[in-house]
């Protein structure tokens, strides 16, 4: 009886692990890759002489050669500030050696008329990909050049429309007009622009 029984046990057993198994019939795994951060500007100085700007109106002088890479999918923004604003009344102007730091400079210290500035997308010197056309900035412009600035205070330019892909490489130049000014003393005027890319 004892063996019967385990008998009846045994086939039962097998009857069980006989039956057909529920498998699953779809599947999937996800996989990601991660694209890392890409914002640098280069600035070149470019040693481009004004000239006599007491007698001779300067006019589309490179005085800058800048390099940009970006890969925000909203694009990027290109800040331009004026290093003699510690001036008083001097931001965005040359201003004369002689200058006491801090001072406001006289008529023959400073041009009577703002520097003006263009940034302009370089397209004979660009070997990679570029992108981002000229969007909502501070200056009216033509895609991807921004022209007749000035810079007595701040100025943001924006590059966020049609951003289609990353901007690498790109190359732009940075031309200045200065208006001539008879007042001027003899000796150097200068300036020094800073730029500065950020993410939108």
């Amino acid at each position: 009886m004892k063996l019967y029984k385990y008998f009846s046990y045994l086939v039962l057993a097998l009857a069980v692990m006989a039956l057909p198994a529920h498998a699953a019939l779809t599947g999937n795994s996800t996989t990601s890759a991660n694209v890392g951060n890409i914002i640098a500007i280069t600035v070149a100085e470019v040693a481009t002489p004004l000239g006599d700007v007491r007698t001779t109106t300067a006019t589309n002088k490179n005085i800058m050669d800048v390099t940009i890479s970006n890969n925000d999918d909203d694009g990027y923004t290109v800040l331009f500030q004026s290093g003699n604003a510690s001036f008083p009344t001097a931001k965005g102007y040359l201003v004369h050696e002689s200058t006491t730091a801090s001072t406001t400079p006289n008529a023959g210290q400073m041009p009577s008329a703002l520097y003006t500035l263009d940034f302009n997308y370089d397209s004979t010197q660009t070997t990679a990909e570029t992108n981002g056309q000229a969007g909502t900035q501070t200056t009216p412009t033509a895609a991807g050049d921004q022209t007749n600035f000035t810079l007595d205070s701040d100025v943001t330019l924006h590059y966020d429309t049609a951003v289609t892909k990353s901007t690498i490489l790109t190359h732009f130049d940075v031309d200045l007009d200065q208006t001539s000014d008879v007042d001027l003393f003899h000796g150097i005027l200068s300036e020094t622009i800073t730029l500065t890319i950020a993410d939108k």
